[in-house]
């Protein structure tokens, strides 16, 4: 069909149809968001329909082309809405974000609802939900039924999304997890922004990804003898900073205005899996000590280190920058403490606190479910 076939079929539509496509665009535009019934029509569509209606005098051909301008807008309209819910059928997520953000009541009436899936070997099921007021309590599992990738550290990582028909906010944890079946047992907190009831609501949950394996260890460094440590004299500045924090941040840029320790051979251990001191010594009568945490992206290896003092108490860094590896894919961060060298007698030590991951597992886990 070339452009004048178009054109003559497109010029063949009456009026009356035109318009009455109009007034359903509008009716539904006001059901959806419930607009006055004197708001004006948010589409361009709509004011061509109600242009066209008045018998303006204008040659038919200039009418034949509005008429054509007019359906084309709509169709593009609707190619729009329904290459959206094709993608929302298909199981899109961004579709699904816009569908919930732009039509919340439309995301309300077509999502199916889905209480379990399965995906990689792995099960995700809502166990129960409570709904009170403007909160809502969901509880959801997790299940390996082909291994045993999820155990007691299951962490979703950040890598959770919700999204509901409403206004509202919501958190997920990891609250239980039982041996004998498998479980992991999560928790989602939702609230209503509005202070509105939240039941009625659709709830979208999806997991793109979780860790496991994770171990976390506290444990004495003796490898570092705080009475033997030097000055150190060469820096580094040209550093690709991830980002810093502290109890004293005017201090804290002080030390990033000097430099960082460059990694020393001769200075570094592993005191765990995915982590390795790189080096330590004084900077202008500041203690520094580096530590690299391996591939963060994919593990969330992090950590801190801290100092005792003769008698046993701690002595924190008072802050800490932490700054990308040549790779782009481990992270460096490096700790500074308040202490000078004739406050280091017998009996002081460091000590570190460090979080490793085993295993990233993928994949692609969704439940969707009303709140009821």
């Amino acid at each position: 069909m070339n452009i004048r076939d178009i054109e003559a079929a497109v010029s063949a539509i009456e009026d009356r149809y035109i318009l009455e496509a109009g007034k359903t665009i509008k009716r539904q535009e006001r059901s959806a968001r419930g607009l006055p019934r004197r708001f004006p029509c948010r589409l361009l569509g709509g004011f061509l329909c109600r242009f066209l209606k008045q018998p303006l005098g204008l040659p038919r051909s200039v009418l034949r082309r509005l008429r054509i301008a007019a359906a084309c807008l709509a169709g593009a309209v609707f190619l729009s809405a329904s290459s959206l819910l094709a993608a929302v059928a298909a199981g899109s997520m961004p579709a699904y974000e816009i569908l919930f953000s732009l039509y919340p009541e439309t995301a309300k009436r077509l999502t199916p609802v889905q209480v379990s899936c399965e995906d990689n070997g792995i099960r995700m099921e809502v166990e129960a939900v409570y709904v009170h007021a403007d909160t809502a309590e969901i509880c959801l599992s997790m299940q390996d039924l082909a291994g045993e990738r999820i155990d007691e550290t299951v962490d979703l990582f950040d890598s959770y999304s919700i999204c509901s028909s409403g206004d509202s906010s919501g958190t997920c944890s990891l609250i239980d997890f039982d041996p004998e079946s498998g479980k992991a047992f999560f928790l989602v907190q939702m609230k209503q922004r509005n202070g509105e009831k939240i039941d009625g609501q659709k709830v979208d949950f999806r997991v793109s990804g979780f860790l496991t394996g994770k171990q976390r260890v506290e444990k004495e460094l003796p490898e570092m003898d705080l009475s033997q440590i030097e000055e150190k004299a060469e820096l580094q500045l040209d550093v690709s900073v991830r980002g810093s924090g502290g109890m004293d941040m005017e201090k804290v840029e002080e030390e990033e205005r000097k430099g960082f320790l460059k990694p020393d051979e001769g200075q570094t251990f592993s005191p765990v899996d995915g982590v390795t001191v790189t080096a330590y010594g004084w900077v202008d009568g500041r203690l520094h000590i580096q530590v690299h945490y391996a591939d963060i992206l994919k593990t969330d290896n992090h950590g801190y280190v801290y100092l005792k003092d003769g008698q046993g108490n701690v002595v924190s860094s008072f802050g800490s920058v932490s700054f990308w590896d040549e790779e782009q894919t481990g992270s460096y961060q490096e700790y500074f403490f308040e202490v000078e060298t004739e406050m280091i007698t017998e009996g002081w030590s460091v000590w570190g606190y460090f979080s490793t991951c085993s295993e990233l597992v993928k994949g692609d886990w969704r439940v969707t479910f009303p709140m009821e």
